[in-house]
């Protein structure tokens, strides 16, 4: 394409829109010929562009509004979110890229939108962690060719050095990024709500279960059942402090010295017994966390 790339850049949040688009207006790359509020009024507008940078959170999680403009539109999404079942939904909706907002590199987003000029998908970072954390709790499956491409793309490397990595030709490299946004698109919108739980069927107790006691055991079925922290504390009639003491004690008792939101939630998923496939769970991240588990 000749030219620069015409952009339309929707976000709800005036001083983030204008940010953006000051930045995308200095690169000779980018013409942003429309900045827009909501949807409806990207939808009102007559203005033409190749690619739109949309705010997830607009239109108040519509989803409706926002499946249409990723359907219509090559389109980048970036939103304040930081669960997975929220950036690989995006995927699996149609955007061609999805990025954090509020952290958002100006590099990272130019990428992303020039990608999606050449209807390409981009998988930023954090689309890969997510798109690990999907495998990891059993919604999604990925080949070893894929899982190291994503861990190395997770880590921030550059495309061409994580193909490399992974032992990926340029070829492949392009064919099992497609086969990886194709199995986002192929999946069904409610396996990625993000209080969707897939009860396992008869297994072998959690390790290191025996630790944990009942009080805490129902602490985690809540977490992992999508209640948030505030409301376990409301439902068992106890103090956030008391909660937050509960689940400092838990980490203890398995020996984690830190783990991130995703991944206490996945321990918690764990040791409920609300995981479809609870040994590669353990042995893909679980494991890997606890003091002297292989």
């Amino acid at each position: 394409m000749s030219g620069p790339l015409a952009v339309a850049v929707v976000d709800a949040h005036a001083a983030m829109r204008d940010a953006i688009v000051e930045t995308l207006d200095a690169d000779a790359r980018f013409e942003v010929v429309l900045k827009a509020y909501d949807i409806p009024s990207l939808s009102a507008s007559t203005a033409e562009f190749d690619v739109c940078l949309l705010d997830m959170a607009v239109d108040g999680h519509h989803e409706d509004a926002v499946a249409e403009v990723l359907t219509q539109h090559p389109t980048v999404v970036w939103t304040d979110r930081v669960d997975w079942q929220i950036q690989v939904r995006a995927l699996a909706m149609g955007a061609l890229s999805v990025l954090p907002r509020a952290a958002g590199h100006p590099d990272s987003v130019a990428t992303a939108l020039v990608r999606a000029g050449e209807g390409e998908a981009h998988l930023s970072p954090q689309l890969a962690s997510a798109l690990l954390d999907a495998a990891a709790s059993g919604t999604l499956i990925w080949s070893d060719p894929q899982t190291a491409l994503l861990t190395e793309l997770a880590y921030g490397t550059r495309p061409d050095v994580a193909s490399e990595r992974a032992g990926l030709s340029p070829a492949r490299f392009a064919a099992e990024r497609s086969a990886i946004v194709a199995a986002c698109r192929a999946t069904p919108l409610e396996r990625l709500d993000s209080r969707h739980v897939v009860p396992i069927g008869s297994m072998e107790r959690p390790r290191l279960i025996e630790r944990l006691t009942e009080r805490q055991i129902q602490i985690l079925a809540m977490l992992a059942d999508g209640y948030s922290r505030s409301a376990v504390a409301a439902e068992l009639h106890i103090s956030p402090k008391t909660l937050e003491s509960h689940l400092a004690n838990v980490l203890v008792k398995i020996h984690v010295a830190r783990a991130s939101t995703a991944e206490r939630l996945l321990l918690a998923m764990y040791f409920t017994e609300r995981h479809r496939n609870p040994h590669r769970l353990w042995e893909t991240r679980i494991g890997g966390l606890i003091a002297g588990e292989e």
